[in-house]
């Protein structure tokens, strides 16, 4: 039973909070049962679980509660300020995860038909790069690369907007110039951008050669130069309306659904 706000253990998961622990540490937080359960079925490795004293799962949540103390490498009972310390909510989870990070190697993976692969490049706003996640696993991509600098991954924020989707696909972190190299090793892969200056409806996307990756430029300024020039086909989703574009998650989550859509409403 932790009480004290000032145990080491307190301190040491608080400051998870920060980039810095998280990259010295290769830890995550994850708040809410729901999450750690799909962490936990997921098979990841969950190095801490905390429950606030005298928590009483629910009957459909017994089951995953049992299963995640099965799967911890330590279970902690914490008294309600101390979850309320490690916690961002403003009414904190009965339910914290302490998970390792988990990274697939670019150099280990091959593109396979009819595999379609997500690519964001610098993604910046965690709450946008969590959802891209979301969509790609709720469309069915493959899994998603992520090109740096990039917003944190392990971010509170980020884990937040994914929903557990974190859990659910092969996640890539790479550079431009090592995505490049080795996309052109991969003699059958398609990479497809989303660009203002597309000369493809996204409509179209769903008919693209497999295995694709669909590339999404950054917030800002779309897709690099480097990457446009990589690209086989120039994809652009038609707008009625006055607006000049859709932020990230916007225009992923419609690309996704076009290119995906025969795999969705099979």
């Amino acid at each position: 039973m932790i009480t004290s706000l000032h145990n080491p253990l307190v301190k040491e998961l608080a400051a998870l909070h920060t980039k810095k622990a998280r990259e010295e540490s290769s830890l995550f937080l994850v708040e809410g049962l729901q999450l750690v359960g799909f962490g936990v079925a997921a098979g990841w490795e969950l190095a801490h679980l905390l429950i606030k004293a005298d928590y009483q799962a629910g009957h459909k949540a017994e089951a995953v509660l049992a299963d995640a103390v099965n799967s911890a490498a330590v279970v902690h009972e914490v008294a309600p300020e101390v979850m309320g310390k490690l916690s961002q909510k403003d009414n904190p989870p009965s339910v914290l995860g302490v998970f390792k990070q988990r990274l697939q190697a670019l150099k280990k993976t091959t593109l396979t038909a009819p595999q379609t692969w997500l690519l964001l490049e610098e993604p910046r706003d965690p709450g946008n790069l969590g959802t891209c996640i979301r969509s790609a696993d709720a469309l069915g991509a493959a899994g998603v690369l992520i090109l740096t600098p990039a917003t944190d991954l392990w971010a509170p924020e980020t884990v937040r907007a994914t929903m557990g989707s974190i859990f659910h696909l092969p996640l890539i972190r790479t550079t431009r110039g090592d995505f490049l190299a080795w996309l052109a090793a991969q003699s059958n892969a398609q990479l497809a951008g989303l660009h203002l200056q597309g000369e493809t409806p996204i409509q179209h996307a769903a008919a693209l050669p497999r295995p694709l990756i669909l590339a999404m430029g950054t917030e800002q300024s779309g897709l690099s130069p480097d990457l446009t020039a990589a690209c086989s086909h120039r994809l652009k989703i038609p707008m009625a309306g006055q607006a000049e574009s859709l932020n990230l998650a916007q225009a992923t989550t419609l690309a996704l659904w076009e290119a995906l859509r025969p795999v969705v409403i099979q």
